[in-house]
């Protein structure tokens, strides 16, 4: 059976417990700030792994227990969190190890992206790139690295949890470069990044460059042929090195970050801005309002429009 993914959205603290630990979460949730309150969470979960991303507005504190038998991974984006004791920013990874606890201060427009791996997934990966590097220093610690790297992650995280079901191989391998990505990070900044082979690195390295330009340009036309300067590479490799990496073409991936990045500007913007989905959208390069429409109804499972009223 295809893995679903899910967007749960509510609009009091109340109602997160409610539904959270209708769900078997052992979470518990604190207002910190008076005020209105929403929160939305996107979930996606495999056979030996889950994807999450949650966003919640104002500023809350969460305590919870690790996912028994799991391995977790969180990155944030947007501000500085306080996790365990230790101030995390978007140039840190935080690991937690099986049936830890966890407590975060959350400000508010902090975004939280996680993954929970299987233990028995966690040490075999651990094992095969970084044999020599203890799992204690990986657990329970802040380790930063660079922003791109870091970036990387989260997007290649994000990437997985809005794939289509039908496209289960996919996320099955962004889990796995997410994982390897991750513990290579730890084990050594110099490394190559999945260290077996320069033809690999070589293709993280395109990668890397491609979403640097990309990112750069999200509001702008975007030209392939220039990307492909960019990331010193032609149109040929850099087609095959997202179709393998990424399970999509440069301009599906494009697409995909155009479509988070209004998503993420509409969950978050304030009411008083009067901000429209039209402008937000053409602040982002969409031009034709119409087929912008059905591609973040196709990607998001709503209407733009209805993300902009669960402000």
């Amino acid at each position: 059976m295809l893995s679903q993914t899910h967007i749960h959205s509510f609009g009091s603290i109340e109602q997160l417990d409610e539904v959270t630990h209708s769900l078997g979460w052992q979470t518990e949730y604190r207002q910190l700030k008076p005020g209105a309150f929403s929160s939305t969470f996107t979930t996606l979960e495999g056979a030996q792994w889950f994807l999450m991303e949650e966003h919640t507005c104002p500023s809350v504190e969460v305590q919870a227990p690790a996912p028994a038998g799991m391995y977790a991974l969180a990155l944030i984006e947007g501000g500085t969190a306080v996790l365990n004791g230790q101030r995390v920013s978007p140039d840190h990874l935080f690991v937690l190890g099986p049936d830890s606890e966890c407590r975060v201060t959350l400000p508010t427009g902090i975004m939280v992206s996680q993954m929970g791996i299987a233990s028995e997934v966690f040490e075999d990966v651990h094992h095969s790139v970084a044999p020599e590097l203890p799992i204690s220093r990986l657990v329970a610690s802040s380790i930063a690295n660079t922003p791109g790297r870091l970036a990387n992650l989260r997007e290649t995280l994000r990437a997985a949890l809005y794939t289509p079901a039908h496209h289960e191989y996919f996320r099955e391998e962004a889990v796995t470069s997410i994982l390897t990505s991750l513990i290579t990070v730890a084990a050594d900044h110099g490394k190559l990044p999945f260290g077996r082979s320069l033809h690999r690195a070589a293709a993280r390295k395109v990668l890397e460059r491609s979403r640097e330009y990309i990112e750069a340009r999200l509001n702008r036309k975007i030209r392939v042929d220039s990307m492909c300067r960019y990331a010193g590479t032609n149109l040929r490799s850099l087609q095959r090195t997202f179709a393998r990496e990424m399970g999509m073409t440069p301009q599906q991936y494009v697409k995909s970050r155009r479509l988070n990045a209004v998503r993420q500007s509409l969950l978050q913007s304030d009411r008083e801005e009067g901000l429209s989905v039209t402008i937000v959208a053409m602040n982002h390069g969409f031009v034709h309002l119409g087929r912008f429409a059905a591609d973040y109804r196709r990607l998001f499972g709503e209407s733009p429009r209805t993300t902009l009223q669960k402000r």
